[in-house]
């Protein structure tokens, strides 16, 4: 038994310890700026969404993957909430490369949060009147961003930015959503390596622990 458990604690220590070394290989701890713009416009009865994402290095864009939630409502009058606390849900997808929008191929996944006050929607009576709103908000999230045996960014990001909801009024006089964007900067963090290390050495610890707990190999033989 004594040589089953000395093999055990071998094996856990070892996977601990290509964990660490694959993660510190591929994450960096120092925080990076991030920027962009998520918008949304009307397509008929369907809402066209476009994220757009900008790191030091490189820029991404994905089309009509993320939608909003709770979202905003697309038919709507005097007196309706207008809520700026939305969120993407997790989304998926592939941005292309684009010379000319300076973007790049790669594949996207993550989940992206805004949170801001609620406004309310203010129609006047005037012919093809409208309304404007623009808040600020607090964003947040996580983003996983690779090209093929690459990974371009693995990690959490936060930061500031500004809200924007147009309500427009058509000839019949009903208002409808006309569009809205949020325009966001902040820092994009890679999971710190020292957290890994900590978690290896905790769990080569009990191991250890176990290994030297008395009576413990008596009461296995038992």
């Amino acid at each position: 038994m004594r040589t089953r458990l000395n093999w055990s604690m071998r094996g856990v220590l070892a996977l601990v310890g290509a964990v660490v070394v694959l993660h510190a290989g591929r994450a960096s701890a120092d925080p990076v700026t991030v920027s962009g713009f998520l918008e949304g416009q009307p397509r008929f009865a369907h809402l066209l969404e476009d994220l757009w994402l900008t790191f030091p290095d490189f820029t991404v864009v994905v089309s009509d993957v993320t939608h909003l939630i709770p979202g905003f409502c697309f038919e709507c009058g005097t007196g309706a909430p207008v809520p700026f606390t939305q969120s993407t849900g997790s989304f998926s997808g592939h941005s292309f490369a684009n010379p000319g929008l300076h973007t790049i191929d790669a594949d996207i996944s993550g989940s992206l949060s805004f949170v801001g006050p609620t406004d309310t929607l203010d129609i006047s009576q005037e012919p093809f009147a409208g309304d404007f709103l623009s808040e600020a908000v607090q964003w947040s999230g996580w983003l996983t961003i690779t090209q093929p045996n690459r990974v371009l960014f693995n990690g959490t990001v936060r930061g500031s930015g500004v809200g924007s909801v147009n309500y427009e009024t058509n000839p019949t006089g009903s208002t409808r959503l006309g569009g809205y964007q949020y325009v966001f900067n902040g820092v994009a963090e890679t999971p710190e390596p020292a957290s890994m290390i900590l978690l290896g050495t905790g769990v080569a610890w009990l191991v250890v622990r176990r290994r030297k707990t008395p009576g413990l190999e008596s009461h296995k033989s038992a």
